[in-house]
């Protein structure tokens, strides 16, 4: 494994227990911990997938929650998003994409026939019935990195579980964390969800440094017989009954495939964090371009370098933490571009200083070089539009954090747009609903902490139980500084290669079209040019997609429109929604008297009713003649 780091405080990949699998008919060395992504670009491999549209390579750009690309077939179970797939002994893995000469990456070269809506627009295709169907068949095999439909070799066993906890917590991040132990300290049932495979959330991924406040959270969770953890576990749907659909996968629940839990809390604390917002510039779909966070991920969870040669850009003050941190893993960080003029990180440009990395202010990228992965930046000065061209092998860019707000969404909490942070933000919660963390934009861990118990506290008094918060949290929170994100930088050129939504090839162009043709509504938009609707499901693409619409349009769109997410919110496999059909029919409060004394049950509806008690007829007559 050619590019893993020694081993560190914090890192999830365990180096006593080595694995193996079968990827494209060769072995490849992985870790107990690992996921096949990973395992990959350790070995070395960059391109993992090809585009949908134009079949353009794409490798490992996203690990967190929303990380649908790349997919791949594991154990013949086809479209697997790998990121998130924990490598097992053993596994055949097999990429989707045509490896060697692939005809359809002139595609790429072609997209002025390819344009937006092009089969409502060619007489040819929608006038003549035959061609229309000849090219209909060709459209529906052409797309790429799309796995072929096939018989599975094994049945994929599933399980199911309920739950009726008075207390859900959704992230365990820090904040997920303190809620929990809120609630378990007052002897409630408690469960609380995670989708990674260890808590800790943002702060898991920081360093060593951070490791502290996790331990002593995860030892004060321990104590508490009534609050139960499940990691691996996404809190994908949520439903107006309150009913909360939550799928479990990985090793954790073998012998079944996956597990789902039917959560039905009486309060939840939404807790699910942040990600990263993808910077929007010319090629910015390259392998090698990389999110801030993933390289963290990359670093200090898998014990992985990112890159050799790195060039960062961005518009916040947590660029410069990872900068830092490429630094420590031994690559060279050829600069850091801020494209802030003013308000720049003075102690992070100061550390940058210190270590003798070149730091651009009012700066950002313009174009990723390279043709099957990065080979170099273009950067521009904001001020002057003087570029420089630096050869690198890793970009890593973003343009702040998107709230992931749409499970709260989704339990019908209104989504605002908040002009000065530059994001959007669940306000108005229903009553026994409450967000915390860093999912309402804070920043520093005390704050983070401290809203966490507050948020349990306040769902807490819905069930009329009392775990108020100090008034000096209380002033904590009043005052705590919430992250500010960048404007997203403009084209000063072409904008054809400015991907808005990487999982359907959608490009500024593409957009700037649709609105050129009339369609003015959110909405059309997004069904005519297909943005935001590929695997991810608007999870990378949403917020920028919003914005340049907002951009183009203000008078039509508005930052402030959002529509409420449907579930799910990430993909789910058929096996799941068919699963084991555990049922769970309600009862009186006499049925186990009832049953202790003879009856016999029958189902009515959702109810498990007492039908009779051995004899019937007797039971009636008695009853009309007694």
């Amino acid at each position: 494994m050619t590019d893993r780091l020694p081993e560190a405080p914090g890192q999830w990949v365990d180096r006593a227990q080595p694995l193996a699998f079968t990827y494209d008919q060769k072995s490849i060395s992985a870790l107990q911990g690992d996921t096949v992504a990973t395992a990959l670009f350790a070995a070395g491999i960059r391109v993992m997938a090809d585009s949908f549209k134009y079949h353009r390579p794409r490798g490992l750009m996203e690990l967190g929650v929303h990380a649908a690309d790349p997919m791949m077939t594991v154990d013949g179970r086809y479209n697997t998003g790998v990121a998130r797939c924990l490598v097992e002994n053993g596994m055949q893995v097999e990429p989707q994409f045509k490896s060697g000469m692939d005809v359809l990456r002139l595609a790429d070269k072609s997209s002025f026939a390819l344009q937006i809506g092009f089969y409502y627009k060619n007489p040819s295709l929608y006038k003549s019935k035959t061609i229309w169907n000849q090219a209909r068949k060709m459209m529906r095999t052409a797309p790429g990195n799309l796995g072929q439909i096939q018989t599975p070799k094994t049945k994929s066993e599933v399980d199911e579980v309920q739950w009726t906890p008075e207390l859900l917590v959704v992230g365990g991040g820090l904040a997920g964390m303190e809620a929990a132990l809120a609630g378990a300290r007052l002897g409630i049932r408690v469960v609380l969800v995670e989708a990674e495979p260890r808590l800790g959330g943002f702060d898991a991924f920081q360093g060593p440094d951070h490791l502290v406040s996790i331990r002593e959270l995860e030892t004060q969770l321990a104590g508490h017989r009534n609050l139960t953890v499940l990691c691996s576990t996404t809190a994908a749907m949520l439903y107006p009954d309150g009913l909360v659909v939550c799928l479990q996968s990985g090793p954790s629940v073998r012998p079944y495939g996956e597990r789902s839990h039917l959560i039905r809390p009486k309060a939840i604390v939404f807790a699910t964090g942040t990600m990263d917002r993808p910077m929007v510039f010319q090629h910015n779909d390259r392998p090698g371009v990389m999110l801030p966070r993933t390289a963290q991920r990359l670093i200090h969870l898998y014990g992985i370098r990112p890159g050799k040669r790195v060039v960062l850009a961005g518009g916040d003050d947590h660029i410069y933490q990872v900068a830092l941190d490429l630094a420590g893993a031994g690559v060279e960080v050829l600069g850091l571009a801020d494209q802030r003029g003013e308000g720049v990180h003075e102690a992070g440009r100061a550390a940058l200083t210190a270590r003798n990395i070149p730091f651009w202010p009012n700066s950002y990228i313009v174009e990723a070089k390279g043709k099957n992965e990065v080979s170099g930046a273009v950067l521009a000065d904001g001020g002057s539009g003087r570029e420089q061209s630096l050869k690198c092998n890793l970009i890593v860019a973003g343009s702040g954090i998107t709230p992931l707000f749409k499970l709260a969404a989704q339990a019908e909490a209104e989504i605002v747009y908040d002009p000065e942070l530059r994001y959007h933000l669940p306000v108005r919660l229903q009553s026994g609903h409450a967000v915390a963390g860093r999912l309402t934009g804070l920043t520093e861990e005390s704050a983070i902490r401290a809203q966490g118990r507050a948020a349990a506290a306040a769902v807490l008094a819905h069930l009329g139980l009392t775990a108020a918060p100090s008034a000096e949290e209380a002033e904590a929170l009043a005052q705590a500084r919430r992250a500010v994100n960048p404007p997203q930088n403009r084209a000063s050129k072409g904008n054809d290669r400015r991907f808005i939504c990487l999982g359907n090839d959608v490009t500024e162009k593409d957009l700037d079209m649709a609105l050129d043709e009339g369609f003015n509504h959110l909405e059309m938009i997004k069904r005519y040019s297909t943005a935001t609707m590929g695997p991810e499901q608007g999870g990378l693409s949403q917020a920028n997609f919003l914005d340049y619409l907002a951009h183009r349009r203000p008078d039509a769109m508005g930052e402030q429109k959002i529509n409420t997410p449907r579930p799910p919110l990430v993909g789910v496999s058929m096996s799941i929604m068919a699963g084991a059909h555990h049922d769970a029919p309600k009862t009186t409060p006499l049925h186990r008297v009832q049953l202790a004394g003879g009856g016999r049950t029958v189902r009515t509806g959702p109810w498990l009713r007492i039908d009779h008690f051995g004899d019937p007829e007797g039971e009636s007559l008695a009853l009309h003649q007694s």
